[in-house]
Formats: C-alpha cells, sequence, structure tokens
C-alpha cells in the first residue's frame, strides 16, 4: 500500500510538474524565431532552436519564482500532496502512540493538516510553525526508531502547508518508520 501511495504521489507531482512546465515551454517558442522543427517527447512539444540561443531560450522557459505562496497555496495539487502525507503519517502513527500512549502532538499535526486539505480548517505559517516543531520534539524524546521516524513523519507532513514537497519527507520517514518496525522485531 506505501508503494502505491507513493508511486502515486510522485505521479501527481510529475503530472502537475509536466502541465506547468508545458505552458512555460509553449509561451517561451512563442516568443523565439529561430525554430527549426518540432519533435514530441514524452507528451510535450520541443523544439529543436539554433544552438547560439537554446541556453537563452531555455532561460526563459524557467518559472519565475512566485512572489508570494498565495499563487500556489490551497491548490487542488498542494491539498492532494497534504492529504497523502497525512494519510501516510497516520498509517504509521501507532508506532508512536503505542510507545508514548500520552502524547498527542504528532497526531495534532496530522489532524491539523488533514482538515486543512479537505477545506475544513485554515492554517497559517506560525500554527503550522508550531505543530511541526512540536512533532519533532516528540521525535526526540522518542526511544525506537520506529517511534521516532513515525513521529518525524508528522512533523513533515503539517510541513506540506508550508512547501509541498515536505510530502515527500513524510513519505520517507514513514517507509524509515516501517523497516525500523520490522528490524526491531
Amino acid at each position: 500500500m506505501f508503494l502505491i501511495s507513493l508511486q502515486f504521489c510522485l505521479q501527481e507531482v510529475s503530472t502537475y510538474w509536466l502541465v506547468t512546465q508545458n505552458s512555460y515551454i509553449r509561451e517561451s517558442l512563442k516568443r523565439s524565431k529561430n525554430i527549426k522543427s518540432s519533435i514530441i517527447r514524452r507528451g510535450i512539444s520541443f523544439n529543436l532552436l539554433n544552438p547560439a540561443i537554446l541556453k537563452k531560450s531555455y532561460m526563459s522557459m524557467k518559472p519565475k519564482k512566485p512572489k508570494d505562496s498565495s499563487e500556489w497555496r490551497d491548490t487542488y495539487y498542494h491539498k492532494l500532496f497534504g492529504l497523502k502525507a497525512a494519510q501516510e503519517a497516520e498509517r504509521v502513527l501507532p508506532l508512536f502512540e503505542r510507545e508514548h500512549p500520552g502524547d498527542s502532538r504528532p497526531r495534532k499535526a496530522i489532524e491539523a493538516l488533514r482538515s486543512w486539505a479537505e477545506g475544513k480548517r485554515a492554517l497559517n505559517m506560525k500554527e503550522v510553525r508550531t505543530l511541526s516543531l512540536d512533532a519533532h520534539a516528540a521525535a526526540r524524546e522518542a526511544t525506537s526508531d520506529a517511534a521516532r521516524h513515525a513521529a518525524r513523519a508528522a512533523g513533515q507532513a503539517i510541513a506540506t502547508w508550508h512547501v509541498p514537497t515536505h510530502a515527500l519527507g513524510a513519505f520517507s520517514y514513514a517507509a524509515k518508520a516501517l523497516c525500523a518496525q520490522k528490524k526491531d522485531r
């Protein structure tokens, strides 16, 4: 199940990247006057440009860094990454809760992220930072590797609100937690 979820998440990340890059490539090529021919590679139309301007054209294809996060925050893919990260962190959370039954910091982080991804709650940077740091503090207090990695997965999952690629950190720590659990048996 973990590999299927990871594969889905990576597939969605790559699809999102291809869609955004395709539009940047298309816009850049419209501006270019020295197009020799067009080829199709992996579903995206690339153009073979004059080598002298290839580097310059490539630089114009790069997306500009958003001035603020409002341009991508709360988009479909951002919430999807958050939801998938929350699901994976929640799957390994019992490894932490078995060792520390009274510590709810990682669970609070996961629940907050899930509520945001489902549109039931708004988050802000101060709250996300506190939840993430609390989950990582709980990880430092854990004695087993499996519990430590499970709490870190929760910390990375909530950080997905801040930067969507933190979702991959949640998957990574969830995998480490599962491996550490098998190793401890």
